[in-house]
C-alpha cells in the first residue's frame, strides 16, 4: 500500500511542475520606404533566463520578409516552447532599411513572463525605428 501511495504522490508532484508547451503566434507588418536589400530576415526567439554557452535563447521559428512592398507583406510565424514558469518570445529582425545600406538588428520584446498561448499583431516602422504591439489570447 505504502509503494501505491508513493508512486501516486511522485505522479502528482511531476504533474504539478510538468512543463507546459505555450504557442507564441506572430502576425508581422514591417514598413521601410527604400531598402537598400528588400529581403528581411525574421527570427521568432524566446529568451532563457541564463546567458551562458549552455542555456542560449531558443529559436522557435524563422522567416522572409520582403520591404518596400505596397501595400506592405505580412509575415505569419508560430512557435511552441515548453518552460516551466512562463517563456519571454521576442523577434529580430534583420534588415537595411538605413542610409548607409548596411545590415542591422531590430529587436522587440513581445512578453515577459507570457504563461499562456497568444497571438500578436506587430506593425513595425524601420525608417522611424519604431514598432505597435497588440496582444491576444489564442
Amino acid at each position: 500500500m505504502k509503494v501505491i501511495i508513493f508512486f501516486a504522490a511522485t505522479f502528482v508532484l511531476a504533474e504539478c511542475f510538468r512543463a507546459r508547451g505555450i504557442k507564441a503566434s506572430v502576425t508581422l507588418v514591417a514598413k521601410c520606404e527604400k531598402p537598400k536589400d528588400p529581403h528581411a530576415r525574421v527570427f521568432l526567439m524566446e529568451r532563457d533566463f541564463g546567458d551562458s554557452l549552455f542555456d542560449e535563447d531558443d529559436t522557435l521559428n524563422f522567416g522572409n520578409i520582403y520591404l518596400g512592398k505596397k501595400p506592405e507583406e505580412k509575415l505569419q510565424m508560430t512557435g511552441i516552447e515548453a518552460e516551466y514558469f512562463g517563456i519571454e518570445p521576442y523577434l529580430v529582425v534583420v534588415h537595411s532599411c538605413n542610409k548607409d545600406g548596411d545590415m542591422e538588428r531590430y529587436t522587440m520584446d513581445l512578453e515577459k513572463g507570457m504563461e499562456t498561448s497568444s497571438h500578436f499583431d506587430v506593425v513595425l516602422d524601420l525608417d522611424k525605428q519604431q514598432h505597435t504591439i497588440s496582444q491576444s489570447p489564442l
